[in-house]
Order: structure tokens, then C-alpha cells, then sequence
């Protein structure tokens, strides 16, 4: 049962990203996680399971760059980054 919940919220955390990045497109995304939170359910896990959902929508890698990376360099003025 574990493993189905959390192939299901994989799935929806992938549809959730897919229809953000239509919606409001790369340009106004940025990734980010509550972390240092622990899950004690998935431990360390949760952060490269949010970065797979990023990786498996169907969107080019320059916009997978513009969420990981470049909009958060903008926002915070770290151009020289």
C-alpha cells in the first residue's frame, strides 16, 4: 500500500509541475524545498523525488536550467553565479 501512495503522489507532484509550467511557464517557476525537514517516511528522498518530477516533465532543458538555477540567480541578483 506504501509504495502505491507514493506512486501516486509522484504522479500528481509530475501533473502539478507539467500544468504549472504551461500555465505560468519556466520563466516563473524557481524549485525549492522546505528542507532541512525530515520525513521520517521517506527520509532524504523527498527533495530528489520533487527534482524527478521537475526532470520528467515534458519541457526543454533550458527551462528545467531557468527552474533549477537561472530564475533564482535573477530574483537574488546573483548574476556573477
Amino acid at each position: 500500500m506504501r509504495r502505491c501512495e507514493d506512486e501516486r503522489r509522484a504522479l500528481e507532484s509530475l501533473a502539478d509541475t507539467a500544468a504549472a509550467s504551461v500555465f505560468f511557464g519556466a520563466e516563473h517557476m524557481v524549485f525549492g524545498t522546505d528542507y532541512p525537514y525530515y520525513d521520517p517516511e521517506c527520509g532524504n528522498q523527498c527533495v530528489g523525488k520533487t527534482m524527478d518530477a521537475v526532470n520528467r516533465v515534458n519541457i526543454s532543458d533550458a527551462d528545467k536550467q531557468e527552474i533549477f538555477e537561472d530564475n533564482v540567480k535573477w530574483i537574488l541578483h546573483l548574476d556573477n553565479f
